[in-house]
């Protein structure tokens, strides 16, 4: 059927109009299993019985609108599911009962008789294949969420393992695993019935699965606090990848992927969950491979492969981990994964993944330790937040509030970091920067030709906010300026004021212990959090040292600035002398004693000074270059009768 006999909303359904009788030729209720697809892309399935002309209705737990209204709908003959769970229910007494009148049948439920329906087994095959189908897996999950079957599988199960024969205790014990296994911590109570046994082999297999239960709700009470955080909830979203970058080597091409939810496909770029954070992934491709699509992953599929030989190399290697480009520890990605099989019903394989997680270590090498594990998890988020959050200062594109908005989250979701210091700065800077936006929006400044030269210095140096500046190599440092080899935009305010030249000296020098953020981040390995977001001061004592042609900071690393290392008095204190000497004697003067010191500013103070007045920069340059010491004629000598032979010795003078 097909929107027929339908609620609004629902798009398909899977169904039998077929009525079954009974021997005597009286209509019997018959078990019904029913998969649909909503029109917002949800997935359910109906598991229960219908009588003819009856109304089915909907099992608690399964979210609305799930009623069908029809004739006698024969779905499939019976709930199809492995062929020992459809037997008939046994009585006490272990005898198969006549299904008269069949409860209605669950996922593992106790089965219905197939002899209504000669192609029962055949149709079940189909069906179970069909309702075992990732996209069908919340409805199972919802569909199994009641548990009522329990209370006619785990007896069984029990007086199994109570069995003196080992292979039928052990095939018991296996199976109460996977009863656990596949209900979590739900089996609990039903288990709760069996921990005083009279037989030890059932109270000790009961207690083992009563501490696995113990150790999921550990992990529940880990997950609720991650739910907390306020992060975007991947739940009911497609997981899959989409091919972002290409590496070419030779002849070979290796793909690289990255993972995540989608949470929007448009036709220039898809919108993913990966990890915590949405990201965005353009479709734009390379010369060989334009527009790429969004690749469906079964997760379910996949984390149980993971799981299947699960260790520390295999969750290296496991593609879906190494394509969200997370910059968090592993035990970060393990929990989050874990998290993601308990939402889709892997108990088992969420325990475990949690159990690696434990064992796991920190971005730091450090490793978690029984109760220290949520707060070494605590301190990781806050890390890797920290670290993603600063290196979005890097880009153009997110808004100062969107930036607010994650140093705010820091230091809500994880006080006391070893971050806290640096991200309440930067959240406080952020703050005062969107006022100050604010307030420049309202009052539009002058056209550029009608401005003073102050007016325009001022101007310029709001814009160092929007700085762009990037770092070439690792170690190294942010350039600001990005025109190596005469390349670059040199359309920044940071080139406008160096082209204002000592105009803007004065009030650069008073921004330079300014703590404003920029679009400017430097690093000393772009492996490990070592990123600082320049200030305006840093882009000051820069654009002050092109003026100058000459150097007043020096940082004592390759990812030192000013600011970063507190540098700032010093500097100013430099800076205040060479602009009280270039007041008093004139820039070229200054620029002339630099030259004729020799030291590591003769050569930046050369190239500014020719720019200016050639000549004078000619003549100090070779006045300040040191002559060549005269060459001793007889070490000479000797290297010439070298070459010469014996002979020439005799000629030697």
């Amino acid at each position: 059927m097909k929107n027929k006999d339908l609620k609004a909303g629902l798009a398909s359904v899977g169904s039998s109009d077929r009525t079954t009788t009974g021997k005597t030729g009286e209509q019997i209720a018959v078990p019904v299993t029913v998969a649909l697809g909503t029109a917002d892309g949800k997935k359910y399935v109906y598991i229960g019985q219908a009588n003819a002309g009856a109304t089915l209705s909907v099992l608690p737990g399964i979210p609305p609108p799930l009623i069908i209204a029809h004739h006698a709908m024969y779905a499939m003959s019976c709930l199809l599911i492995p062929r020992r769970l459809l037997a008939p229910p046994r009585s006490a007494s272990n005898t198969p009962a006549r299904a008269t009148n069949p409860e209605p049948a669950r996922y593992h439920g106790t089965g219905v008789a197939a002899e209504h329906n000669p192609m029962a087994r055949i149709t079940a095959t189909v069906l179970y294949l069909y309702l075992t189908c990732p996209s069908f897996s919340a409805g199972l999950l919802a569909a199994e969420g009641e548990g009522a079957v329990w209370k006619d599988d785990l007896p069984r199960i029990i007086s199994d393992v109570r069995s003196e024969t080992f292979a039928i205790r052990a095939k018991a014990t296996a199976a109460l695993a996977r009863f656990v296994d596949r209900h979590g911590p739900a089996a609990e109570d039903a288990l709760q019935a069996y921990r005083d046994d009279k037989d030890a082999d059932a109270r000790r297999a009961v207690a083992i699965e009563l501490a696995r239960i113990a150790d999921m709700k550990k992990d529940a009470e880990i997950f609720a606090w991650y739910d907390a955080l306020g992060f975007p909830d991947p739940k009911g979203k497609p997981f899959g990848r989409i091919a972002s970058s290409w590496w070419k080597q030779e002849d070979k091409t290796q793909i690289i992927y990255t993972y995540g939810f989608l949470v929007e496909d448009r036709l220039d770029c898809v919108r993913l969950i990966s990890q915590w954070r949405e990201v965005t992934v353009s479709k734009k491709g390379d010369e060989e491979n334009r527009h790429p699509a969004f690749e469906r992953v079964d997760l379910a599929a996949s984390i149980r492969d993971l799981c299947a030989d699960l260790n520390e190399e295999a969750v290296s290697r496991w593609e879906p981990f190494r394509g969200m480009h997370t910059t968090g520890s592993r035990r970060m990605e393990l929990l989050m994964m874990a998290r993601l099989a308990r939402q889709l019903g892997l108990f088992r394989e969420s325990r475990r993944l949690m159990a690696l997680a434990a064992e796991a270590t920190s971005n730091r090498g450090q490793a978690a330790d029984g109760g220290a594990f949520v707060a070494g998890v605590k301190e990781d988020f806050a890390h890797a937040m920290t670290w993603e959050a600063v290196l979005a200062c890097d880009q153009p594109e997110p808004t100062r509030e969107s930036l607010l908005h994650r140093f705010q989250l820091i230091l809500r979701n994880f006080p006391g970091s070893r971050h806290e210091a640096q991200v309440k700065e930067m959240a406080e800077q952020l703050k005062l920067m969107i006022k100050e936006d604010e307030a420049h929006a309202a009052k539009p400044p002058k056209e550029w030709d009608k401005m003073t030269k102050d007016e325009r210095v001022e101007e310029l140096i709001y814009r160092l906010r929007d700085q762009d500046g990037a770092q070439c190599c690792q170690p190294g440092e942010c350039d600001i300026f990005q025109d190596w080899g005469g390349g670059g935009n040199k359309d920044t305010p940071a080139h406008k004021l160096v082209v204002g030249g000592f105009d803007a000296v004065p009030a650069l020098i008073k921004i330079l212990d300014d703590r404003h953020l920029t679009r400017s981040v430097g690093y000393h390995r772009n492996f490990y959090f070592s990123h600082y977001v320049l200030r305006y001061g840093d882009c000051a004592v820069r654009i002050i040292e092109r003026i100058a042609g000459q150097s007043f900071y020096h940082g004592r690393t390759t990812s030192s600035y000013m600011t970063k290392d507190d540098a700032v008095d010093a500097t100013r204190k430099a800076i205040e002398a060479w602009w009280a000497d270039v007041q008093r004697k004139g820039p070229e003067a200054v620029l002339a004693e630099a030259i004729r010191k020799a030291d590591h500013n003769a050569v930046n103070a050369a190239s500014k000074l020719m720019e200016t007045n050639a000549g004078v920069a000619l003549k100090e340059i070779v006045a300040a270059t040191p002559r060549p010491s005269p060459r001793r004629r007889r070490p000479q000598a000797h290297r010439q009768t070298e070459a010469a032979g014996p002979q020439a010795a005799d000629r030697v003078p």
